[in-house]
C-alpha cells in the first residue's frame, strides 16, 4: 500500500510516498506495518485499526 502525503506532522514527510504492508489479522481487522528508523536502529512500526461495533 502506497500512501501519498500532501501534509504531515512530520514536515519532512510531506510530499513523499510512504510504503505499507498490510495484512488482515481477522474479520474486521485492518493492520499497516512499515519499518523506520529509531535511535538508530530499524524497528517495525505497526498500527491495527478495528470495525466499531
Amino acid at each position: 500500500m502506497i500512501h501519498r502525503l500532501e501534509v504531515c506532522s512530520v514536515p519532512n514527510w510531506a510530499g513523499s510516498e510512504q510504503h505499507r504492508s498490510f495484512e488482515f489479522p481477522d474479520a474486521g481487522s485492518l493492520r499497516l506495518s512499515a519499518p523506520m528508523e529509531f535511535d538508530g536502529r530499524t524497528v517495525m512500526a505497526r498500527v491495527t485499526w478495528r470495525r466499531a461495533s
